[in-house]
């Protein structure tokens, strides 16, 4: 007998449903999976063919340097420049400002890649390695008695599966655990680098705890080269803090960290209409949770019928090694991340064809309902570095790889944007195949940060990196109705409304960003003085903060122009090839 063709059991579980809802509504995520079973085996191998192809030919790559003078910086494997101390980057910044160059530094490459990378053969992508990841732990406390330790700006927070060019026990997370030391808050996962996490305004959810709180000094090198240090208090702290790498090269972290902690909680799923989100309900009771729970997060699944509530909640306890009750991932493994994906895969097939047909919306209620059980929550008692980053164990690199565009309203506008998401989740198109996340911020001293001021409600739409179509006509639906309510600023490191649309009433461009940041205009003077060439200005960046773009500096024909002439054009095939493995495998090679 013949093997079943790829995804033929869910046009089986389909027909089945036609026939007999209940008898596919009533399994559950098991019982599927049983039955998925040869499907989900097929799709692994397909995932590990395409990753061993992904590896041989990382192997066989080697990329020529942009110009032979920087062969001792370059990283010939991933085609970008790998300085390992501050006088490289200095030196760096000092030829890429004699050359013409764009300077951008990559991290975990988390944020959208339009805002992280230059976009022309002669800008320069740098790694931080070396001196620059190192962790040390000072003599000195702060004045309230906390140790602080100088990070490394390119060392991660914590292990990256996309990158295991640094040790676990080398992060930021596991060095401070294993000297019984913490930062008070984390995001939900921990693949960054320190820089990028600060300068994009990243956070956990929290209106009691704050990453930026242990934030007590920067360092950096700005464009002309000079090493600045921006100390906690100043207005040059508070511009710096998120800058998305527009004043320069951030080198050094100096962080206040206080003792190893516990995290102890529950998550639950709840019907929507026994939830904090219940229909009906005012934005009052979110925000009295919110303000009563140290950590909170609620993932709200809209689909038409899944109407489920995801609730995460935990304290700060203190450590009891002998009593630990780990958190556990509901795809905390390769298998469970794969059935995941092959489920988002059949409900985007499905949102395409007919997003509004009852009985679609039937079918994808009972393929991802058992994915979101009803029952007692789990309980989970263990340490902060385990427990905050709750989806670490996803394969949100590459699978389930998810993007967002994250909004940040002012507290006090909870109910208004509780009444537009119920409406805008109306519409199937909009609901998608995920979830939409709620969470908090606290306020934050840095001046660019969507928490400046004051406390806010995060909303973070989710639309799975695999999906059909462009990701921002996805969030448009959202746009649409949020961009009206006043004071809504958003994550710099996620998906912006397009410059120059109008959404609903509100054009969104520099003059709204004014509007939004009180002291947008300091922080653009800073940025000039900092960084009067516009080296770390990229075109993006360049598109959103200036009228018109900065000039390029004019370089000079070379005595060895064949040779570089050869060394661009290797490059810019070698990225060719990179581009095309990723659309044929649909797993992104350059990470």
């Amino acid at each position: 007998m013949g093997s079943r063709p790829p995804d033929d059991r869910f046009l089986q579980l389909r027909k089945e449903f036609q026939s007999d809802p209940k008898s596919v509504q009533q399994r559950s995520a098991e019982e599927l999976t049983t039955f998925l079973l040869p499907d989900i085996e097929e799709a692994q191998a397909r995932l590990k063919r395409r990753t061993t192809a992904r590896e041989a030919f990382a192997g066989r790559r080697p990329i020529p340097p942009p110009d032979p003078a920087l062969s001792r910086f370059w990283d010939p494997a991933r085609g970008l420049l790998r300085p390992r101390s501050i006088q490289q980057v200095q030196q760096l910044i000092d030829f890429a400002r004699n050359r013409g160059s764009k300077v951008r530094v990559l991290g975990s490459q988390h944020s959208v890649e339009h805002g992280i990378l230059g976009r022309s053969s002669l800008d320069f992508d740098l790694l931080l390695d070396g001196e620059l990841r190192k962790i040390e732990r000072l003599d000195s406390r702060t004045a309230d008695g906390f140790e602080l330790v100088r990070v490394g700006a390119g060392c991660f927070l914590g292990p990256n599966p996309s990158d295991p060019s640094q040790r676990a026990e080398d992060t930021l997370t596991h060095w401070l655990e294993a000297r019984g030391l913490a930062v008070p808050l984390l995001g939900g996962i921990t693949h960054q680098t320190i820089a990028g996490f600060i300068q994009t305004g990243s956070d956990g959810g929290s209106l009691t705890h704050s990453f930026s709180d242990a934030v007590e000094e920067l360092e950096l090198v700005d464009g002309t080269g000079e090493v600045r240090t921006f100390r906690r208090g100043t207005d040059e702290f508070a511009a710096a803090g998120v800058s998305m790498g527009l004043f320069g090269v951030l080198t050094r972290v100096t962080l206040k960290v206080g003792t190893s902690y516990f995290v102890e909680g529950e998550e639950g799923h709840q019907e929507l209409t026994g939830s904090l989100l219940a229909p009906g309900t005012r934005g009052d009771a979110l925000i009295a949770a919110l303000q009563k729970q140290e950590y909170l997060r609620l993932n709200w699944y809209p689909q038409r019928h899944v109407q489920r509530v995801t609730q995460w909640t935990g304290r700060q306890v203190a450590r009891n090694p002998n009593a630990r009750e780990p958190y556990k991932a509901q795809l905390r493994d390769d298998f469970t991340n794969v059935m995941a994906a092959l489920v988002l895969s059949i409900v985007n097939g499905i949102l395409v064809q007919d997003p509004n047909s009852d009985l679609n919306q039937r079918f994808i209620g009972a393929l991802m309902k058992p994915f979101l059980p009803l029952g007692a929550p789990q309980r989970f008692h263990d340490a902060w570095h385990l427990t905050l980053p709750m989806d670490n164990p996803v394969r949100t690199d590459d699978i389930l790889k998810v993007l967002f565009t994250e909004l940040w309203f002012p507290l006090d506008k909870t109910d208004e944007v509780l009444g537009i998401l119920r409406g805008v989740l109306e519409d199937q198109r909009a609901a998608g195949n995920l979830a939409v996340e709620l969470y908090a911020g606290k306020p934050s001293p840095f001046w660019l940060s969507p928490a400046h001021e004051g406390g806010s409600l995060r909303v973070d739409p989710y639309r799975w990196a695999h999906d059909a179509g462009r990701p921002e006509d996805h969030f448009e639906h959202y746009w649409r109705g949020l961009l009206d309510v006043e004071g809504v600023r958003f994550h710099w490191g996620k998906y912006l409304p397009e410059l120059d649309r109008k959404y609903g009433q509100t054009l969104f461009n520099l003059d709204y960003l004014r509007s939004v940041y009180p002291r947008m205009d300091d922080w653009l003077a800073l940025r000039q003085k900092l960084d009067p060439q516009g080296l770390f200005l990229n075109e993006y960046w360049e598109k959103l903060f200036l009228s018109a773009p900065v000039p390029r500096r004019q370089i000079p024909v070379p005595t060895s122009k064949g040779r570089k002439l050869l060394g661009h054009w290797a490059r810019a095939v070698s990225q060719t090839c990179l581009t095309l493995l990723d659309k044929l495998y649909g797993v992104a090679v350059r990470e």
